[in-house]
């Protein structure tokens, strides 16, 4: 978690910008804004399909 925290801490505004882009091209997936009530299904559906 501290070395998470430190990456994000430690970024420029630019490398910022830069990783969120790359995450929107990201070929192999998708963002996407949903209701906040729910992401608890997302997740779980999310960890199903990773177990499978």
């Amino acid at each position: 978690m501290k070395r998470v925290l430190a990456h994000y801490e430690s970024q420029t505004e630019e490398e910022a910008v830069a990783e969120d882009e790359a995450a929107f091209e990201a070929a192999d997936q998708t963002v996407m804004e949903i209701p906040t009530d729910l992401v608890p299904k997302v997740r779980e559906l999310i960890a199903k399909h990773q177990a499978a």
